[in-house]
């Protein structure tokens, strides 16, 4: 917000490390930006390019995961995308604690066995896991993609 106040024009592209807090601080500003990440850690040939849009109560994230040197030459390069649409309206909180009558396990219902999530953050690095697969044809002589 500083650096926006204090520039002349807004600041629709910012360059960062992947620290989840400075994602965390981009993605709620809450209007349309872009956010490119690059971890200071191994492997460092990954690039991940996020784009906040917004419509209505929507909020529309793109990640594209790309190799460092995408534009370096000619050639036809491989890219990894997602889109998420999250709504911004809050969601009910659930009343806390737990459930009368069930303790140590009682009453529990078996759980099937499906594909089992994985707990905690996103990673740096899902898109290139997850990712739907494209590829874009480079000529930076030309400049185009």
């Amino acid at each position: 917000m500083e650096a926006d106040s204090n520039s002349q024009e807004r600041i629709e592209v910012l360059t960062a490390d992947a620290w989840n807090g400075t994602r965390a601080c981009v993605k709620n500003l809450n209007r349309p930006i872009t956010l490119i990440m690059h971890k200071h850690k191994k492997t460092y040939k990954d690039i991940v390019i996020e784009r906040f849009n917004y419509e209505k109560n929507n909020r529309i994230t793109t990640t594209i995961g790309v190799k460092s040197d995408f534009a370096k030459k000619r050639a036809k390069k491989k890219y990894f995308y997602t889109e998420k649409i999250e709504n911004l309206n809050h969601q009910l909180k659930k009343k806390r604690g737990r459930p009368k009558e069930v303790k140590n396990n009682q009453n529990k219902k078996k759980q099937s066995s499906k594909v089992k999530k994985k707990r905690g953050r996103k990673r740096f690095r899902t898109v290139f896991n997850k990712g739907k697969r494209g590829y874009a044809k480079i000529d930076p002589y030309r400049k185009t993609v």
